[in-house]
């Protein structure tokens, strides 16, 4: 094997050093991503950040295993960065805690969402719920998310019914099992907590430069579009090491969870 993970500019990270070099681990996320892929079987998968990517493409792997294909449509990567809002009290309640971005960055962010389509209209005639799957700690990212996507003024621009629109969104939240769940908030209710291993879920979030995804905060929304950039070298190396396990050691016949 390649006895480095992948190499960027001033970025090297040895294989070995990496958490999905242990088959352990390795083990527990394809466990984990099987349950996933159970939930999310009928929706289309928003994969929010960089933080819940290496669990997705196990997902999507497990999938191609057993041969459900899917359309470039059914899994979808989101860059997001940032918040405005705050979580008190651990998640109780939300507070916004400094300015939400301009009009002119609320505006560039819709585009970006509409060339996913994202868009409030899309996402009210395309057949199957959305399903977020994002991995947080206290939610205000998430909440600060949620509030472009459900942008009262967006809705009302595309004619979209609002409860209709929230209807057909559900939450999955990668929980890790030593922080609090995050209460329904705003009315918004469709939200799912699968608990998964919280020492490899911690170290998977802080790995940015491991994931599909650009960090793409408020102030660089008008400026770039992530749809255009390329993935970074060691996304494809993580993208190989699932591949390789999976294909080594899940058979077709045991499309379950691992004991």
């Amino acid at each position: 094997q390649d006895p480095e993970l992948g190499k960027k500019v001033g970025y090297i990270v040895r294989l070995d050093l990496h958490p999905l070099a242990a088959d352990h681990n390795m083990k527990t996320l394809i466990n984990e991503a099987q349950i996933l892929r159970q939930l999310s079987a009928n929706d289309r998968v928003v994969v929010l950040g960089r933080s819940p990517f290496a669990y997705v493409e196990a997902a999507k792997c497990l999938d191609a295993l057993e041969g459900r294909l899917h359309d470039s449509e059914q899994y979808v990567n989101v860059s997001f960065s940032g918040k405005w809002w705050h979580a008190v009290g651990k998640g109780k309640y939300y507070e916004e805690f400094r300015s939400k971005p301009t009009y002119i960055q609320i505006e560039a962010y819709h585009q970006y969402l509409a060339k996913l389509k994202l868009d409030p209209m899309a996402i009210i005639v395309n057949p199957h719920k959305i399903r977020i799957v994002e991995y947080v700690k206290y939610g205000g990212g998430l909440k600060s998310f949620l509030s472009i996507l459900l942008d009262q003024r967006w809705v009302d621009q595309e004619k979209v019914n609002y409860k209709d629109l929230k209807d057909k969104i559900i939450v999955h939240i990668l929980q890790n099992p030593f922080h609090q769940e995050i209460p329904a908030f705003d009315d918004f209710t469709n939200i799912v907590h699968q608990r998964v291993d919280g020492e490899l879920v911690q170290s998977l979030s802080l790995r940015d430069n491991d994931s599909i995804g650009e960090y793409f905060p408020p102030h660089r929304w008008a400026e770039i579009d992530p749809t255009e950039s390329k993935p970074p070298t060691n996304a494809k190396y993580v993208q190989l090491r699932i591949i390789d396990y999976i294909a080594s050691n899940v058979s077709t016949k045991k499309q379950r969870p691992q004991g």
